[in-house]
């Protein structure tokens, strides 16, 4: 019986990805070729998750063999492990939003720098 759900799970899971091909593959497409051309250009991939998203940006930064170019927009308010609940209220705040994105978000500098 396992490898009968296992095998479900499978046809379902390869389903979904066919519809998201179809569904998505223009996006999906735009999405790289933008990301190419902005690792090409030497810039900055800017990631973003709210909640258990997060994680997602998280992948793809500072992982060994990973990208170096990768700039997760990693905000604590925004992430569940603090109050689940409140995190829930900002991220649909377009006050928030608009504090958190790239532009607005700036590296501290030092004074020796």
């Amino acid at each position: 019986m396992t490898e009968a759900v296992a095998r479900g799970y499978l046809a379902h899971t390869a389903e979904l990805l066919g519809r998201l091909a179809d569904e998505q593959g223009a996006a999906i497409s735009a999405a790289a070729e933008a990301v190419a051309r902005t690792l090409v250009a030497d810039g900055l991939v800017h990631v973003f998750g709210s909640g258990h998203s997060h994680l997602l940006a998280l992948e793809g930064f500072y992982r060994a063999g990973g990208l170096a170019a990768i700039d997760p927009i990693l905000l604590e308010s925004l992430m569940l492990h603090g109050n689940a609940a409140l995190s829930t209220v900002i991220e649909r705040s377009e006050d928030s939003a608009r504090a958190s994105s790239p532009t607005s978000i700036r590296a501290p500098t030092t004074a020796s720098s």
